[in-house]
């Protein structure tokens, strides 16, 4: 007769010194992204040492469970919930205010500057970026730095006008007439 296997118990995690930061007032706005996103994420970290919570307990207080594809019952959205511990992301509003709930802390001890984030950088062309800002997350930040030839400038600052409604003129360019595209 074989002995059973003893269930596994939830890890509980031991409290660490948690590093101080500096309360949202006293952010300098020459922080870099990657700066406030890792002290929001070291924020969540110190609250969920002093409620003994790991990830999915965290997701599950927020977003509640779901069924995953083989029929276990699984905290729902923990991938988003580790992001923000991680300080890979930072939370719209709306979950911030549950995340916040969901650590009993305030909103206000949680928020830091809405950080931008990159959302796309090609590392075979580090001349083009895609910026979204956490701010206004329907606008990019589109960042165009390649010699091109002028037709397909053109053709590309055309494309650019129709999106925002204006007219970038070339002819800006001091000393150029710019070709006509046909």
């Amino acid at each position: 007769m074989q002995a059973s296997t003893p269930a596994k118990r939830k890890p509980i995690v031991k409290a660490a010194a948690a590093k101080a930061t500096p309360p949202p007032a006293l952010m300098t706005l020459d922080q870099s992204r990657e700066e406030q996103l890792k002290i929001f994420g070291e924020k969540i970290h110190a609250a969920m040492l002093r409620k003994q919570m790991n990830v999915s307990d965290l997701a599950r207080a927020i977003w509640g469970t779901v069924t995953d594809y083989r029929g276990f019952v699984v905290a729902k959205n923990r991938d988003r919930a580790g992001f923000y511990v991680q300080g890979k992301s930072y939370p719209n509003e709306e979950n911030l205010k549950k995340l916040a709930h969901a650590l009993d802390l305030d909103v206000e001890e949680l928020r830091v500057e809405k950080p931008a984030f990159i959302v796309h950088k090609k590392a075979e062309n580090p001349n083009m970026k895609l910026t979204v800002m956490a701010s206004e997350p329907n606008k990019a930040l589109l960042e165009i730095n390649l010699l091109l030839p002028t037709k397909g400038a053109l053709e590309v600052l055309e494309l650019v006008n129709r999106f925002i409604g204006r007219n970038l003129a070339a002819e800006t360019v001091v000393g150029v007439t710019p070709p006509t595209i046909s």
